[in-house]
């Protein structure tokens, strides 16, 4: 989902404290428009005030997928370059 629609989503929100977004930069194998610090700026610039909060834990494979798609970032960063981490 790309920055603005989550503004948006956030901004028509009635119950704001039940509205969670969820994401992992570290695991973006597909070149992707998301970028965390221009979605900051757009939450500072439409007053809105995220409580982020950020998993210790990887809940989601097991550490051979990790290091098989840290290989795949890693090499495609080689090849065509890479975005900021944010």
């Amino acid at each position: 989902m790309c920055c603005e629609y989550i503004i948006l989503i956030s901004s028509i929100c009635n119950n704001k404290s039940g509205l969670i977004f969820t994401g992992d930069v570290n695991q973006i194998i597909n070149p992707t428009t998301f970028s965390a610090s221009r979605l900051s700026s757009l939450f500072v610039k439409n007053n809105i005030k995220p409580d982020i909060q950020y998993l210790q834990k990887n809940f989601r494979c097991g550490e051979e997928i990790v290091n098989i798609a840290n290989i795949i970032s890693s090499k495609r960063r080689e090849i065509i370059g890479s975005q900021s981490k944010e």
